[in-house]
């Protein structure tokens, strides 16, 4: 009975220092066409071009408020330059697109 309040004690700040986690970032590539990863406990996204190819690259991503509404960040400026989305809700999955000559590549799609 003696290690009964260290006990719940230990408890209470485990259960503490679990609630302050903030939610795993998404991070989410193409073959070295480009990337995305979230920021602000996955409320924001930024898509990256990781290469020289002049192809176009986009994330692609549903929000929690509107999860049938897909929304779209493109990268057209070039080679290794970003773009992000605006702060809005909880990013519930995402995947790269990469606009090629032919036909247009997918990453999978990561929650």
């Amino acid at each position: 009975m003696r290690n009964k309040p260290l006990l719940l004690g230990g408890i209470a700040a485990l259960s503490c220092l679990t609630m302050a986690v903030p939610a795993s970032a998404l991070s989410v590539s193409l073959g070295g066409a480009g990337k995305a990863q979230t920021y602000y406990q996955r409320h924001q996204v930024e898509v990256t071009d990781t290469s020289t190819d002049a192809c176009d690259v986009a994330v692609e991503y549903y929000r929690k408020k509107h999860p049938h509404k897909k929304r779209t960040v493109w990268v057209k400026t070039g080679s290794h330059t970003s773009n992000q989305s605006k702060y809005g809700s909880y990013i519930k999955k995402m995947r790269i697109h990469e606009d090629s000559w032919g036909s247009d590549r997918y990453s999978s799609w990561k929650s």
